[in-house]
């Protein structure tokens, strides 16, 4: 009565006058004026911020939105404008509106439009949901959270919960009270629920969202109590809350930072699912169901019985269930040690940390409990292997198969097997005269070899066999080393060598009989400088094009690099040797000005007067694999002999424009004139194959035959089956190799460019030959999809290697970023 006196006259100062008081006790307005106050109605209720009042009953309830619609195909429209009239800013009916929630975002992802009909399996959901809202008056929630006078009050605590679902999650909260000389009461405060997001989350993640919605709760309070105290069913959820956010994902991560920095991780409870009131939020629930709910509105039963009764989680982590132990799931000792330590730190009573002198909350690990740790590993490992019943009764008469015979193990103190043999009197370390008995696989005994091996800092078989054996002698070591060694990605990364795959068949346009330069090779050579009468020297090309299937060559020689000096080359080319059918040229991209050049053939202004010649005579021109030039091999051989020849014929001479063409066109006779099959002792025999004998039928340097005699055809084809004869050897990449696989992590060898710095790609599509075989793949790198040839990738994992493993050494071993853009990411939080 003294507030409303007190604010009467703040306003009244102002020139504002308070009227319409209304109190749940009518004694408390009796002293007021009857005009300021306003009349109780049984049948009237108080509309105060949104909400409904019921002064006699002192309850908040709801009431029904005015329109409804009456149709049986609403629209999405009427959806969303109908379920957002439920005005409910403490989500007394939460488990209600949530299933709206879930039906618009059902419909999101339908992808209709805001004035399309319903779907029906989304419809008849609508439909039932939207007949419920009749029964919303009936709801009536307690407005006084704390039943008897604030100086009566003996306790307060806030309890809440959380909850997740795949659709959904929420928490709820409750204030538990309890007078002096009372019992305990416990009431609804608020509640909040929200859709899974529409990426796909698991279960856990999602529970540790609800977690962070409950903390975020604690913190809306307007209210202190003496204790605060965050439920969730997940001990997942728990074990992450109560760990540290450092050792998890960074979904994880950020999520635990904000629940630890709102709430202490004590204050976080186990409780059974079926005693959850929030899993009426995670799961959505009717009206008529919400109504006779005692769990949602009043919540578990336990909270008012002393907290000795409620529920905890009673489960122990062992050594064995502490996360992450599986040494197959780890790629380094030190991983595999130190995840079962901190199990041995969990478990160990708190009598024996007080004896070391250490805190409860030190996580720290010492060397004892790391010591520890590994002879567990090693002990397993032995178990699985050896005989350790037989050795500990000290039996000695082994098998002279036996692969421990000549060792003579036996069992040291700590239940563990060493190697006894003959250093006993050496003046060396006891570990290092007797070192453990190690069987030749397993995963344990791969993850101490690697660690031997990176701490010899990557050293060959000898030294990492010798650095292993102060310690451990494992069964077949160097098999064992050898193995790591080729597996290890830095060594691979330094000393791999690339796919090698089987040299291809000749192509078609190689060996089927056709017209002489009817399938031709191109390439440019040069530059070459001449002597001009006008601008002193300039600088010259050379256009060669080469026979696939005689081995013949047409030089030409051009001005300059522009369309009209190479088209004017091509039309003497086709004017003298005909129009061919297909043009291949090398798809490899240097700087060099030349392979620059055809390249601009095909983009910019000069590619339609380019294509427009090539259509005219209805040429093809196809492009070599990129990168791989020894796919234009028949070209790039004859473009060496050419400079080479060049090299000695002309030495420092500088010649005019008219005296290297004729120097080109004795260099193309002389090569044409080479013979292309083997040279007979026997004089008998017919003279060797040359290129001219397809050109004009005999040997350019021979002599003119008599008018009667006419070259054999009969002959010229005998010749030409002992050429090809003659091209049937591989003369090198004769074996078959691994191929590559899609999604195999591989280094792309560049040339210009330090081993070191060479980029990583992963595999994403094979390109395999008319045979078979796989000789180009794509790859996709930091520079986006690429092509390149199997022998330039040098392989660094295969595809079917296990993910964790390749995750691990990835960020380990360059840098702790991904140089690979991959579809490829670890499973585990």
């Amino acid at each position: 009565l003294t507030l409303i006196r007190q604010l009467c006259n703040l306003m009244k100062s102002g020139g504002f006058a308070m009227k319409k008081w209304a109190s749940n006790d009518t004694a408390a307005l009796s002293d007021l004026p009857v005009e300021v106050t306003s009349p109780l109605e049984t049948s009237r209720l108080w509309k105060t911020l949104g909400l409904y009042w019921n002064r006699r009953l002192d309850v908040l309830t709801f009431m029904p939105p005015a329109e409804i619609p009456l149709g049986q195909h609403d629209t999405k429209r009427q959806l969303v404008s109908l379920a957002a009239k439920v005005f409910d800013p403490l989500g007394c009916v939460a488990p209600h509106s949530i299933r709206a929630k879930k039906l618009f975002q059902a419909l999101w992802l339908t992808g209709i439009k805001w004035d399309d009909p319903l779907p029906a399996e989304i419809n008849g959901k609508w439909i039932s949901w939207k007949d419920e809202l009749e029964r919303l008056s009936a709801i009536q929630v307690q407005r006084a959270l704390v039943p008897v006078p604030r100086d009566q009050v003996g306790r307060s605590q806030l309890h809440v919960f959380g909850d997740a679902a795949e659709a959904a999650y929420g928490a709820v909260a409750y204030l538990l009270t309890q007078a002096r000389d009372g019992v305990p009461q416990v009431r609804f405060v608020l509640a909040k629920a929200r859709v899974a997001p529409i990426k796909r989350l698991s279960l856990p993640r999602l529970e540790l969202m609800a977690s962070l919605l409950a903390a975020r709760c604690t913190k809306e309070m307007g209210f202190s109590t003496d204790k605060q105290v965050c439920w969730s069913d997940s001990s997942v959820a728990l074990s992450w809350i109560k760990g540290d956010p450092r050792k998890w994902k960074t979904f994880v991560a950020n999520r635990v930072q904000e629940i630890i920095t709102l709430t202490e991780p004590s204050q976080w409870r186990y409780v059974p699912t079926a005693d959850n009131p929030a899993d009426r939020l995670s799961r959505g629930c009717t009206l008529e169901r919400l109504l006779k709910d005692h769990l949602w509105w009043n919540g578990p039963d336990w909270l008012q019985q002393p907290e000795s009764e409620w529920p905890r989680l009673s489960v122990v982590v062992s050594p064995e269930e502490a996360r992450g132990t599986d040494p197959e799931r780890r790629t380094t000792v030190a991983l595999t040690t130190t995840l079962p330590a901190q199990g041995l730190q969990m478990v160990q009573p708190d009598q024996a940390r007080r004896r070391r002198g250490e805190r409860r909350g030190n996580s720290s690990l010492t060397l004892l409990e790391l010591q520890e740790a590994e002879k567990k590993w090693v002990r397993e490992g032995q178990a699985g292997a050896f005989p350790i019943r037989r050795i500990g009764s000290g039996y000695t008469e082994w098998p002279k198969i036996s692969q421990i015979a000549s060792l003579s193990p036996f069992m040291d103190m700590e239940g563990l097997l060493r190697v006894g043999v003959r250093l006993t009197n050496a003046a060396l370390p006891w570990c290092h005269k007797h070192p453990l008995l190690l069987p030749p696989d397993g995963t344990i005994v791969a993850l101490i070899v690697r660690r031997a091996h990176e701490s010899e800092l990557h050293a060959g078989v000898n030294q990492t066999l010798a650095a292993l054996r102060r310690r451990y002698w494992v069964i077949r070591g160097r098999q064992a080393v050898k193995r790591c060694i080729r597996s290890c990605i830095t060594c691979r990364r330094q000393d791999g060598r690339p796919f090698c795959p089987l040299m291809s068949e000749l192509p078609v346009a190689r060996v089927e009989p056709t017209f002489p330069f009817g399938h031709v090779g191109l390439d440019f050579a040069g530059s070459l400088h001449v002597r001009d009468e006008d601008r002193g020297v300039k600088k010259v090309y050379i256009c060669l094009f080469t026979c696939m299937v005689t081995r013949a060559v047409h030089i030409e020689i051009v001005a300059d690099m522009t369309t009209t000096s190479f088209l004017s080359a091509f039309r003497r080319f086709v004017a003298r040797r005909g129009t061919p059918e297909v043009i291949q040229s090398d798809n490899f991209r240097t700087f060099k000005q030349a392979d620059a050049f055809i390249r601009s053939l095909f983009v910019g202004k000069r590619a339609e007067q380019f294509h427009n010649e090539l259509a005219c005579r209805c040429i093809q021109w196809r492009y070599t694999t990129e990168r791989a030039p020894w796919s234009g091999g028949y070209w790039e051989r004859l473009v060496r002999s050419v400079k080479n020849a060049l090299r000695k014929v002309l030495g420092r001479s500088l010649l005019r424009f008219d005296e290297l063409r004729t120097t080109l066109c004795e260099l193309e006779a002389r090569i044409n004139n080479r013979p292309l099959t083997l040279l007979s002792e026997d004089p008998k025999d017919c003279a060797p194959l040359t290129p001219a004998h397809f050109l004009i039928g005999r040997e350019l340097a021979a002599l003119p035959t008599s008018s009667g005699e006419t070259p054999s055809g009969t002959g010229a084809r005998h010749l030409g089956r002992q050429y090809l004869v003659s091209l049937n050897v591989r003369g090198k990449w004769k074996k078959i190799d691994r191929p590559p696989e899609v999604d195999d992590l591989v280094l792309v060898t560049e040339d210009t460019v330090p081993r070191s710095r060479w980029k990583l790609g992963v595999i994403t599509e094979l390109l395999p030959g008319s045979d078979g075989i796989v000789r180009s793949v794509r790859l996709r790198n930091a520079r986006g999809v690429l092509t390149r040839p199997s022998r330039l990738l040098v392989l660094l994992e295969p595809a079917k290697a296990c993910l964790n493993i390749r995750v691990g050494y990835r960020r380990r071993r360059f840098g702790g970023r991904d140089d690979v853009i991959s579809k490829e990411v670890s499973k585990r939080d």
